[in-house]
C-alpha cells in the first residue's frame, strides 16, 4: 500500500475515502463499505469507530486492538445483500497480517451486518 492510500484497498487517498467514516461525518452506505472501513479502522487504530459500528447486542464490553498485529492487506471474497435498500448483508473477506515475531498470517471471515436507523452495524463474524 502506498503512503497516504486508504488501507481498505480502494486505491483512493485515506482522506478521500474512509477518514470521513472514521470521523463520523459520513456513514458507510453499504455493508461492504462498512466492512472495508472497519478493516481500515483496525489498521489505523480507530477504536471509537469500531465500537460505534458494532451492533449493541454483540459489542464486546472491552474492545482492544492488539498492537503486535500489523494488518497488511484485504481481499474481498464475496458480498451478499447489504445494499442501500437491504436490511441485512454478508461480506466474506481475507485479511493478511504479520504478528509480533514478523510471521505472515491470514484469516478469512464471513461477517454479518444489519441496519439500525439507516446506519450499518457489524453483528458478528465467523472466522475460518
Amino acid at each position: 500500500m502506498k503512503s497516504g492510500h486508504c488501507p481498505c484497498g480502494s486505491g483512493k487517498n485515506y482522506k478521500e475515502c474512509c477518514k470521513a467514516y472514521h470521523k463520523g461525518s459520513k456513514n458507510p452506505p453499504t455493508a461492504l463499505l462498512l466492512m472495508k472501513a472497519r478493516y481500515a479502522a483496525y489498521v489505523k487504530g480507530k477504536l471509537d469507530f469500531l465500537v460505534d459500528t458494532w451492533h449493541p447486542d454483540t459489542r464486546p464490553e472491552n474492545l482492544t486492538i492488539d498492537p503486535d498485529i500489523k494488518w497488511i492487506g484485504l481481499e474481498i471474497r464475496s458480498s451478499e445483500g447489504g445494499t442501500q435498500t437491504d436490511q441485512d448483508g454478508i461480506v466474506t473477506f481475507y485479511a493478511k497480517y504479520s504478528d509480533a515475531q514478523g510471521f505472515l498470517n491470514g484469516m478469512t471471515e464471513k461477517s454479518l451486518f444489519t441496519r439500525i436507523d439507516d446506519k450499518w452495524h457489524y453483528i458478528k463474524g465467523d472466522i475460518s
